[in-house]
């Protein structure tokens, strides 16, 4: 897979893989700098320089675990600007006006009422009353265009006459 393709996949994945991403980054650089630290320790070993090493040593990791909670604190934002920007994404294919269509069923037990958002492909839902089934379908409605972009699919706009 070339770099191109590489990054478009990265931007895709949405908010929980930016932010695995910049984590993983992060615990990467801050081992390698540990490694680095005890490396640089270990070869000022010698009689008569422990202290001075062990300063150096504690100086060293502490500078990584500063650099490592300032990583994970970038990829927090990461994640809540990715996560911000999906949010804004699915509230404006939900504020789209796709029509819904209400019907009654009676199954011989009971009477329901079925929302169904046609534009849709199987989003629908059910409840007592008519008011109740237009909430069920609107919360479907969210979920699916949720799904669906996850999923990298496309979000059908409203029919004609709607």
């Amino acid at each position: 897979m070339d770099e191109k393709t590489e990054e478009t996949d990265k931007v895709e994945e949405g908010p929980g893989f930016a932010y695995a991403t910049a984590t993983q980054k992060a615990d990467k650089e801050f081992m390698e700098s540990c490694w680095g630290a005890l490396r640089s320790y270990h070869s000022l070993l010698t009689p008569g320089r422990w202290p001075e090493a062990a300063k150096e040593f504690e100086l060293e990791c502490r500078l990584a675990l500063e650099a490592y909670n300032r990583a994970m604190s970038n990829a927090e934002t990461i994640y809540h600007q990715a996560e911000a920007a999906r949010k804004e994404q699915i509230d404006h294919y939900v504020n789209l006006n796709h029509p819904i269509v209400l019907f009654q069923i009676e199954d011989g037990y009971e009477v329901y009422w079925v929302g169904k958002i046609p534009d849709l492909p199987g989003c629908m839902s059910h409840a007592s009353d008519p008011d109740e089934a237009v909430k069920s379908v609107m919360q479907a409605k969210r979920d699916w265009i949720a799904v669906t972009l996850r999923g990298g699919g496309e979000i059908p706009l409203p029919s004609e006459g709607s």
